[in-house]
């Protein structure tokens, strides 16, 4: 695959398939989504990459500048241009394959790995190979700040755990519907409050959701009705939520 065709000088056209609500934030030169979009200009290798790629690589820079990256228990590789941002620390987490169900797994259906883009733990990556981030696990790494709107430009994230990280505040932000190959979210002891959005019924293929121990308030959204695969909800713990008004099939932690 070669880079899209372009006439625009390389900033402009980079601005030109960010966001608007990027373009918005990066007024101000110190916030995330300019320290992030500095660093993109920088990468010398930039004109090679694919749109997909050039987004990819923005949207996790954001992520760090947003979270506190400096200051991470664990950064290794973060924001180094020589690395394949697959190899950016991540920490370990589980890829279940062959169970049907969240009961059903056992053991040998587990994968442990602290690759993000592949579930193959020897994976390796090459320059012209479409590798997108699909698990994103950030577990007790110190993050602090809030969740950039830029994650949730990475579409392909099936797994999503922020768990641990008591400084990680803000709210859960409707774009979270973008994510619609999210198979499991779980932010866990975090200061997040406000609502729950409804743009959580997007995620078709969800089938555990668990926001326990966090600061969220209001009503479940009666959106999450729809979501067909989802096998387990947690919601424990929060600063007030409020009773489901429609029967979803199975239990809720409350």
């Amino acid at each position: 695959p070669t880079p899209a065709p372009t006439n625009l000088p390389l900033e402009e056209y980079v601005r030109s398939i960010l966001p608007n609500y990027t373009l918005v934030s990066m007024e101000d030169p110190m916030s995330a989504q300019s320290l992030a979009y500095d660093w993109l200009m920088n990468d010398s290798m930039l004109e090679t990459y694919e749109d997909w790629r050039i987004i990819q690589r923005f949207a996790l820079a954001t992520f760090y500048y947003s979270t506190g990256g400096d200051n991470w228990l664990e950064n290794i590789h973060w924001l180094n241009y020589s690395v394949h941002e697959c190899r950016w620390y991540m920490s370990d987490f589980v890829v279940t394959v062959g169970a049907e169900t969240v009961e059903n797994v056992t053991e040998a259906d587990m994968i442990y790995t602290s690759n993000p883009c592949n579930s193959d733990p020897n994976a390796t990556y090459s320059e012209g190979v479409d590798i997108v981030y699909e698990w994103m696990w950030a577990i007790e790494n110190q993050l602090k700040g809030t969740l950039p709107l830029e994650l949730f430009l990475l579409t392909s994230i099936r797994s999503m755990w922020l768990m641990q990280n008591p400084f990680l505040s803000g709210t859960i932000p409707t774009l979270i519907g973008m994510l619609t190959s999210l198979e499991d979210l779980k932010v866990i002891r975090t200061k997040m409050s406000g609502t729950i959005p409804t743009e959580i019924g997007n995620l078709s293929h969800i089938f555990a959701v668990d926001l326990m121990l966090n600061q969220l308030s209001g009503a479940i959204a009666s959106e999450i009705g729809r979501l067909s695969k989802l096998e387990d909800l947690r919601l424990n713990n929060n600063v007030s939520i409020c009773a489901l008004t429609i029967s979803l099939g199975y239990d809720v932690l409350l």
